[in-house]
């Protein structure tokens, strides 16, 4: 299950695997439909099942990403299933999107200077690790306590 889903113009896939590479580096589970999806599948279901799954999403901010229809549905559909949306700008700035994309926090990355956006990664990896122990707890309290009520019966 991914973490993290990258929604990007396919035209911009360098930059993409770029920041999946970071996001893995940092010990994030990343979706990016250039390289995860599976040969000889319909590729549709695949990435609205990764879309659903991941907490965050990515959005690399370019040109070529506002015309594509696609990756505005990826976008409109971490705003309206309350996905953590960050905007990642390239070659466009937070006043050339959308208000509902811009009122996000984002990063601004600058002539693909990675620098910039690895405290960020890494920040949100931590959060990513630090949830899924929470889980792990929760799944381990229900059943020690399911386990407790069959043997106190």
């Amino acid at each position: 299950m991914p973490d993290i889903f990258i929604s990007y113009s396919i035209k911009d896939e360098e930059i993409a695997k770029e920041i999946k590479a970071l996001a893995n580096a940092h010990g994030a589970d990343v979706f990016l439909s250039g390289e995860d999806l599976s040969v000889g599948t319909e590729w549709s279901p695949q990435i609205k099942e990764a879309h659903n799954k991941a907490d965050w999403v990515f959005f690399i901010a370019t040109k070529n990403a506002l015309k594509s229809m696609n990756v505005m549905q990826e976008v409109g559909g971490a705003f309206f299933s309350s996905k953590k949306l960050v905007p990642i700008f390239v070659d466009v700035t937070p006043e050339e999107v959308s208000p509902w994309i811009s009122s996000h926090q984002g990063v601004l990355l600058q002539d693909l200077n990675m620098s910039a956006i690895t405290p960020i990664i890494s920040e949100i990896a931590e959060k990513i690790k630090a949830d899924k122990r929470i889980g792990v707890l929760a799944l381990i309290l229900i059943f020690g306590a399911v386990v407790w009520a069959i043997n106190s019966k």
